[in-house]
């Protein structure tokens, strides 16, 4: 009896603990890492003289930053995140070699909803919206006159994200993206091309790459 006794209320100081990560005031500071890595292989045919070619594309990206929260009512938390990333894109046509390089940077802002199994493991979910800008470089190799385009870019988005979310620790958690939609909206100025505006919507379901966040969990002690 003494033993069970010990093991009830060790089972609910751990829940009290756990509880703690999500409740009203809790805080949460941390790190967003990111990466994507794509490749493919196109086989195209020209009817006009029968000639084939394959063209060969590799993109790969990096991208990290800070990211705090706070949770303004139980298991609901506001929050800022900021994001630095570099990417680059490799296309080969026969001899022809194109290079992509570029650098960008995004700011965001968040709210959201936190489902979870005994407080330590579960689901966030809500909307954002945010701010980015960047620069491109594009190096073209075609003979006998290689030249480059450079491009700058900002816009903005707004979407929805769905994250799974793990607490190991007392103070730790760890997430990671499961499913994001968003619509963003760019303008583009070519140094060469001129200037122009697109407008995307995108739906990826653990398909864009590798996200990862750890946080450290405070306040409300």
């Amino acid at each position: 009896m003494k033993k069970l006794m010990i093991l009830i209320a060790a089972f609910l100081f751990a829940m009290q603990i756990s509880k703690a990560q999500t409740e009203k005031g809790d805080q949460n500071l941390g790190v967003n890492l990111g990466y994507t890595l794509q490749k493919s292989n196109t086989f195209n045919i020209n009817p006009g003289d029968n000639t084939s070619s394959t063209v060969n594309n590799k993109y790969n990206s990096f991208s990290a930053g800070p990211d705090y929260s706070y949770f303004i009512a139980d298991k609901l938390d506001i929050g800022a995140s900021l994001s630095y990333t570099t990417a680059s894109v490799n296309n080969m046509d026969g001899a022809d070699i194109s290079t992509q390089s570029s650098k960008s940077y995004s700011a965001t802002i968040f709210i959201r909803k936190y489902f979870m199994y005994h407080d330590k493991i579960g689901f966030r979910m809500g909307p954002q919206i945010g701010y980015f800008g960047g620069t491109q470089k594009q190096t073209y190799s075609q003979q006998p006159a290689p030249y480059n385009e450079n491009t700058t870019s900002n816009g903005y988005t707004a979407g929805f994200n769905l994250d799974f979310v793990y607490y190991p620790a007392k103070n730790i958690g760890l997430s990671a993206t499961i499913a994001n939609l968003e619509y963003a909206h760019t303008k583009d100025n070519n140094h060469s091309l001129g200037h122009g505006d697109s407008d995307n919507l995108n739906l990826d379901f653990i398909n864009n790459g590798l996200n990862l966040s750890v946080f450290y969990v405070f306040g409300n002690k």
